[in-house]
């Protein structure tokens, strides 16, 4: 009998700079290109306002919130083929988002909730001061909606498939952890798209990313020894193809970072801790649309 294939490559480190480095013309060698990461967007006392407002603004006592469940309870998109809706107490969802990592076999429902982030806590992410004047290069174009601008709120182990994104966006880490796997534009048929029929179209079909790579779910680092052989092998030989993708960008987002992710870039999210992240998003310009739309989003 053949051995059981190891884990895939090692993601690579994304290119990162300190937010006070990040500059137009720096920036611009990344949009619509390669992704991006800032390390200390949010200072401590961002930090701090957002720990506090936990409590009392997202998720105040003697509330309910709407979350998602997974049908597999690890697998979370907004979609009834793979969620259901409950009403929790924003108090268990609270609790959820500090939970510490735990090995991905532990019993327990997850929990995943999203809501606007409440106007008094938009300064914090800094978008009018840091990212807009380095990052929107079309101005009467570049709009982050505030309406858009979403909290995700996750209980440890949860996991966003590999998909993609119409549009821009910065996913900034609050409380806890993130794992962040980002594959090139490029190499998208590579990673099986879905054609509509029985999935979302911007989902990849490959499920299993994590594990393909190696990810211990404890520690959010890259540690090929803890992949399940019997995954793995199932996985590459039902979606070969992936082993000829270049291997992703892989990176722990700790509180403060942001992320940059360029449209059409398939990208799988792990909550490795209960997490509070933040996304930001922006549509792509008309010129970019007409002479950089990746090939698959046209689709």
């Amino acid at each position: 009998m053949p051995p059981a294939p190891r884990p895939l490559p090692a993601p690579r480190a994304p290119p990162t700079i300190a937010a006070a480095d990040l500059t137009p013309s720096l920036f611009a060698r990344h949009r619509g290109r390669r992704p991006l990461l800032i390390r200390g967007l949010l200072n401590r006392s961002d930090l701090a306002t957002w720990s506090t407002t936990l409590s009392t603004q997202l998720l105040p006592d003697a509330t309910t919130v709407d979350a998602m469940v997974a049908k597999d309870n690890r697998t979370f998109v907004a979609n009834p083929l793979f969620t259901d809706t409950v009403e929790i107490s924003a108090e268990t969802m609270r609790a959820e988002a500090q939970r510490p990592a735990t090995d991905d076999k532990e019993e327990g429902t997850r929990y995943y909730h999203r809501q606007v982030v409440p106007t008094p806590l938009l300064p914090t992410l800094h978008v009018d001061d840091i990212l807009a004047p380095n990052c929107f290069a079309y101005p009467d174009e570049d709009k982050a909606k505030p309406e858009l601008i979403k909290a995700w709120i996750s209980s440890p182990g949860c996991i966003t498939p590999l998909h993609y994104d119409r549009c821009h966006g910065f996913l900034v880490q609050i409380t806890g952890t993130k794992y962040f796997f980002q594959f090139d534009a490029a190499d998208a048929p590579l990673l099986y798209p879905s054609s509509g029929a029985s999935l979302p179209t911007h989902l990849s079909r490959v499920p299993n990313v994590a594990l393909l790579y190696g990810l211990d779910a404890t520690t959010g680092t890259i540690q090929p020894a803890v992949a399940d052989p019997d995954t793995v092998q199932w996985t590459l030989n039902k979606f070969p193809k992936i082993k000829d993708a270049d291997p992703p960008f892989g990176i722990l987002l700790e509180p403060g970072d942001a992320l940059y992710t360029p449209p059409g870039w398939y990208h799988e999210v792990v909550s490795v801790s209960g997490s509070v992240s933040v996304t930001v998003p922006w549509d792509m310009s008309e010129v970019e649309v007409a002479t950089m739309m990746p090939m698959h989003m046209a689709l």
